[in-house]
């Protein structure tokens, strides 16, 4: 016989007083109303059939009068502050919040999120609730805080916040949950259409009750894969009663994040013309496809290899504009995600690029979260440790989750435009993690130790990171300039143009080549070694960034302390490293020495340009100036570096400081005048400017090593 409904859960929920699950019949709990005067032990509650009687208050009802009346009685107690709080924290508007009835429980410090019943035939909303939402915001399991669980033993609709009443239209418009729905309704507050959203994975067919009279439907689905499944899933379950069937494709919106919350955030009020831009038309009379190809994948198994770089850049040429800046930038960020099976430190570093210069298209390419990589939007201490494990005992917090992986950060400049003290809290954090160890105190007493910390890490940011000194961020990143400077903005704006209409194909064509080779590069071999020959020039470049990236503290004295250069042996290792595995980006064949030449001077190339883009700023500017006009005095070197006389002589005084220059009395300005300072590079940092440029390697032949895994 099946089970007996019981409505023991139901009870436990929002009495907070513990019930077996199991438990039939009639139980005497605490009543929840605050204005009952003696609530303890006065409240009959009925397992078996959800009907409940307070003997003190005299409130009676049934487990939707129940939850009814429990929103209300909060919803009448949330003050204007707290929905600010929760606005901030979520990116939607104090106001909606409201105005979708989210109440504050105070006395279980949880929110309670209302699910309206409207009755379409009489155009008005029932009285009572149909569900009653919870969650904890303060919630030990960082995870969990924002997921919107319900009430048990009670039917499950579509969320429906009930903003509005039933429009004309025959539309809706179906997102993926709660949150996803109230930031529709922000970005369309004005719409004629249903706006419903899909809570759980999969879509129930009970949901097919709220859509009546509908006969067009829009999915606007998560951006992943679990997103793209439900799409199809949701797609196979209504394309038998409803006659019109639209989806998001999230591969005609640029940089797409994950979902239609995080799209309102970044958009603001661009958000509803992108979603109609993207929104397609399903045909129902073709089968529903399981895979929808877009930017997040969750395995790479499929993808098949890609031969080299040479062949994948050529193939990205169709439909992206690559300056030799650009492929070299490419090329460094492969061997950063290649090096993750190399002992010792991790590769951290910035891909810096403006606006809309493709560097997060190209982040986005990597697959977002799967076997070897994982994607973050932004980045913050909170983010990545929690402090507690959840009742299973596994560590919730996203930082245990990336260990032998690489993260793709798709934008940095959050967090540097970020109060001061987040900022501190970051870069501490990450100053510790790029170490290998963390241990975390919290108010809870619970102490928590994170040892063998190892992930690659690359962050898109743009030119505002050059405002923070390596000093402020930490010395553990590299900086990569996606661009360089020798670019034409026109290439960019005629390649949007010319490939009209193609940003799904580009989007899947960028994704299928960036996987393949590096299902290519998994395959091959990864000798350690550096050649002899390449010794002395990557101990030059550590001690050439070492050097010139030193910073001097001053105030209005002058000079605060005269300070010494770090030492370059994490440089130096940073770079070999780099070396190593952007040889094996380049190399097609590890078992011929020419291949191996090849790869060897492109690698360096790379190296060399990731080194002198760590540099980069006014020093080097500087720098770069005094190599080509030996003996420049102040004024020389202000005006052929196009920086104020003020600013370039506080410069050169810093790099005399730390070593960087040297300088002597030239000759005599004018009549009466003192001599002017000339300045020249000091010898030992000479060789890195000197390095000849050297010729792009030919293509090295295509003689496959034999099959040998790392």
């Amino acid at each position: 016989m099946p089970k007996k409904p019981t409505y023991a859960t139901f009870f436990s929920t929002y009495l907070s007083q513990d019930i077996p699950e199991e438990y039939q019949g009639e139980r005497r709990l605490d009543c929840p109303f605050i204005d009952c005067e003696n609530p303890t032990n006065h409240f009959y509650a009925n397992c078996s059939d959800g009907t409940w009687h307070c003997k003190r208050c005299d409130r009676s009802g049934n487990a939707r009068t129940l939850i009814t009346m429990i929103h209300d009685q909060y919803l009448e107690l949330t003050t204007p502050s707290q929905y600010t709080s929760l606005s901030e924290v979520r990116g939607l508007s104090a106001q909606i919040l409201e105005d979708a009835g989210f109440a504050y429980d105070y006395k279980e410090d949880r929110w309670l999120v209302p699910y309206f019943t409207y009755n379409p035939d009489i155009n008005e909303w029932s009285p009572f609730l149909n569900n009653l939402g919870y969650f904890y915001p303060s919630s030990a399991n960082e995870k969990s805080r924002f997921k919107i669980k319900k009430a048990g033993s009670l039917p499950l609709y579509l969320y429906n916040p009930g903003l509005h009443q039933y429009p004309p239209s025959d539309t809706a418009v179906i997102c993926e949950g709660e949150w996803d729905t109230l930031a529709y309704l922000e970005a369309n507050p004005n719409s004629e259409e249903m706006i419903l959203g899909k809570p759980g994975a999969g879509f129930n067919k009970s949901y097919l009750s709220t859509l009546k009279n509908i006969t067009h439907v829009q999915f606007l689905l998560d951006n992943d894969d679990a997103g793209r499944k439900q799409t199809a899933s949701s797609i196979d379950a209504v394309k038998n009663d409803i006659s019109k069937i639209s989806i998001l494709d999230w591969t005609l919106v640029e940089d797409a994040p994950k979902d239609i919350r995080d799209l309102w955030i970044e958009k603001g009020d661009e958000t509803l013309d992108i979603i109609s831009k993207a929104l397609v038309p399903y045909d129902t009379d073709k089968p529903v496809e399981k895979e929808i190809l877009g930017t997040y994948q969750t395995s790479l198994g499929d993808y098949s290899e890609v031969a080299d770089f040479y062949t994948y850049t050529e193939a990205l040429e169709e439909y992206l504009y690559l300056t030799p800046e650009t492929r070299l930038a490419m090329a460094a960020t492969f061997g950063i995600t290649n090096s993750i099976v190399i002992p010792g430190e991790p590769l951290w570093a910035f891909l810096i690029g403006p606006p809309s210069s493709g560097k997060t298209t190209f982040i986005d390419s990597f697959g977002g979260n799967n076997e070897l990589f994982d994607n973050l939007s932004k980045i913050s201490a909170k983010s990545l440790v929690s402090g507690w494990k959840d009742e299973t005992g596994d560590e919730p917090s996203y930082l245990a989750k990336l260990k032998d992986k690489t993260l793709f950060v798709k934008d940095f400049t959050v967090t540097l435009t970020d109060s001061p003290e987040s900022q501190r809290e970051v870069f501490g954090l990450l100053t510790d993690i790029f170490d290998g160890y963390v241990k975390i105190p919290y108010g809870n007493n619970q102490v928590r130790e994170f040892y063998d910390l190892y992930f690659n890490m690359v962050a898109g940011v743009t030119d505002i990171v050059h405002k923070h000194s390596a000093a402020t961020i930490g010395e553990r990143f590299l900086r990569i300039d996606y661009l360089g400077k020798e670019y034409d903005t026109r290439q960019f704006a005629r390649r949007a143009l010319s490939n009209f209409g193609q940003s799904r194909k580009q989007k899947e064509l960028l994704t299928k080549n960036t996987l393949g080779l590096v299902n290519h590069l998994r395959s091959m071999p990864l000798p350690l070694e550096i050649q002899d020959e390449y010794l002395d020039p990557l101990t030059d470049l550590a001690e050439f960034i070492a050097t010139i990236r030193t910073k001097v503290e001053s105030d209005k004295e002058g000079m605060q302390y005269k300070p010494r250069a770090e030492l370059p042996s994490r440089l130096a290792f940073q770079l070999g490293k780099l070396f190593i595995s952007t040889r094996a980006v380049y190399n097609n064949d590890p078992n011929s020495d020419e291949s191996t030449d090849l790869a060897s001077k492109a690698a360096f190339e790379v190296v060399k340009k990731v080194a002198l883009d760590t540099c980069y700023g006014f020093s080097l500017d500087i720098v770069r100036t005094i190599k080509n006009y030996p003996n420049s005095d102040r004024q020389d070197v202000a005006k052929r570096a196009g920086i104020h006389p003020q600013r370039a002589y506080r410069v050169l005084t810093d790099l005399c400081t730390t070593g960087v220059l040297t300088s002597c009395n030239g000759h005599v300005g004018g009549k009466g005048g003192r001599p002017s300072a000339h300045y020249a590079i000091h010898p030992k940092l000479q060789a890195v400017l000197d390095y000849e440029s050297k010729e792009s390697p030919r293509r090295p032949g295509k003689r496959r090593p034999p099959s040998r895994t790392r």
